[in-house]
């Protein structure tokens, strides 16, 4: 007699002050006749937390992930704050005052309403207004806050790609000065497990030294000038520094900040000891800029350099990326990962990789204003044999319409390209053209600009005429 397939599970809730602490599941309800504890399971072998799994493509787009955070809603949090915290004491206060008071006309006037309260309402008060102006004053702190969580995430992103290193290349710090006990590798299911230990115990050690100690350390180790050209360095270590103050003392200068500020070339002959540094807004979003810039660029040369298979994902990475921090208007960040990975890398690039980049970077240094610098920067290369994409990329960057609308025509419709050139960011400036926008509509048979609804609720169905259209990967992206 064959067992009849189960169609039903079970699954045992623990509970603790009304709180759940743990389950057990099982097919068979008979598991649940005789009591079960928590502390009954057995507490498995030590295991290492490295992620063996990991590599340089996911560590770099998790970082780029929080860092997008950092650009664009932690911004518009700490604008709306101060906003929101007023709206929500005024609403606190009226409500108290009109559950509470009497109005007095008397009293009042066009600017201001005044009630009566009983006094045996005045402690309710007091501890309201506390609440009220802790609130307001909580705004205030919100990008110190905001910036020393920025630390702790690129933290974390050299806490990924050391161990992603060390995994891949274990003979860097695999020394004869590595040791561990017969009674500590007891403690392991493998040699692997007692390998991974190793490894975290390392990326730790290196993690709790100063930034520039790590550096050093990678420097060392991994035999490569990591800060060699890195203009950002100074104000890196300004903000690390920052950072430690607001940590430890609430953001006072001290000697060991200025003297490390000093040691890293950075300006602080205005500041004295005691100055209180202050982190605004603006302040803030300089940091989100350095940060993103140094992360971006310490991931790409470790992945190079560790990973030589996977350069050529690397570069696509890359360029990606400033394809999308120049789409999302981020012009100088896009332009110092470019000029770090077109000069820095010149050589060392395939001909259409290089080529993208050099038009992404031309393109960035043109939306910041400076467009003859961005021709200099195309002249300085032959584009005579490249693809007829990269030549309409170089004549779009120069503003030269004549030329982008004959390599348009060249290319055609190929059923794909329309969103392209309705979102790229080389066409911008060349869509307000009469000559871009009638070729546009020849080729394609369709206006430039085509009706989209958006609604401002929980969900939209619009279509945003400025999106790049990632269902339709363009020939070269530029």
């Amino acid at each position: 007699m064959r067992n009849e397939s189960r169609k039903t599970f079970f699954l045992g809730l623990f509970k603790e002050g009304g709180n759940i602490t743990g389950h057990i599941v099982s097919p068979d309800p008979a598991a649940f006749s005789q009591p079960h504890s928590l502390k009954e399971q057995s507490t498995p072998k030590t295991k290492a937390s490295t992620d063996t799994k990991s590599d340089f493509s996911n560590v770099f787009r998790g970082f780029v992930t929080t860092m997008e955070s950092y650009m664009k809603f932690i911004p518009l949090t700490l604008g709306l704050a101060p906003v929101l915290a007023t709206s929500i004491a005024d609403s606190l206060i009226g409500k108290f005052v009109q559950a509470k008071g009497q109005e007095r006309p008397d009293l009042s006037g066009e600017k201001i309403l005044v009630y009566e309260l009983d006094i045996s309402c005045y402690r309710e008060f007091s501890i309201l207004d506390e609440r009220v102006i802790s609130s307001l004053e909580g705004t205030k702190h919100l990008p110190e806050i905001m910036v020393m969580g920025l630390i702790s995430s690129y933290d974390a992103l050299l806490t990924r790609l050391l161990k992603v290193v060390l995994n891949r290349h274990g003979e860097i710090f695999f020394t004869t000065k590595k040791s561990i006990t017969f009674a500590e590798l007891l403690k392991f299911d493998t040699m692997d497990d007692a390998k991974a230990n190793l490894i975290d115990k390392e990326v730790e050690a290196v993690i709790r030294n100063s930034h520039h100690e790590q550096f050093k350390w990678m420097e060392e180790n991994f035999s490569m000038k990591l800060r060699s050209g890195l203009d950002v360095w100074p104000r890196f270590i300004e903000l690390c520094e920052r950072r430690n103050l607001l940590t430890h003392n609430g953001g006072l200068a001290s000697k060991q900040y200025i003297a490390n500020c000093k040691e890293h070339k950075f300006d602080v002959s205005s500041i004295k000891v005691g100055d209180k540094l202050p982190v605004d807004a603006e302040y803030f979003s300089g940091a989100v800029d350095i940060i993103y810039e140094i992360g971006v660029k310490l991931c790409y040369v470790l992945w190079r350099k560790f990973s030589k298979e996977e350069i050529g994902d690397a570069d696509r990475a890359v360029n990606e990326l400033c394809f999308d921090l120049i789409h999302g208007q981020a012009y100088n960040i896009a332009e110092a990962i470019l000029r770090f990975t077109v000069i820095g890398f010149a050589g060392e690039h395939p001909q259409m990789v290089l080529s993208m980049m050099t038009i992404n970077l031309a393109n960035a240094i043109r939306l910041q204003g400076r467009h003859e610098e961005a021709k200099k920067l195309l002249n300085a290369r032959d584009w005579s044999g490249s693809d007829v994409s990269l030549k309409m990329g170089v004549a779009a960057v120069k503003g030269e319409v004549n030329s982008l609308v004959k390599f348009m025509k060249q290319i055609g419709n190929n059923g794909r390209n329309a969103e392209n050139y309705r979102s790229w960011p080389i066409f911008r400036g060349m869509r307000r053209t009469h000559e871009f926008v009638a070729a546009f509509e020849e080729i394609f048979g369709e206006p430039l600009i085509h009706t989209a609804l958006t609604t401002l609720g929980v969900s939209s169905e619009s279509v945003d005429p400025l999106a790049v259209d990632s269902t339709a990967p363009p020939p070269t992206k530029h």
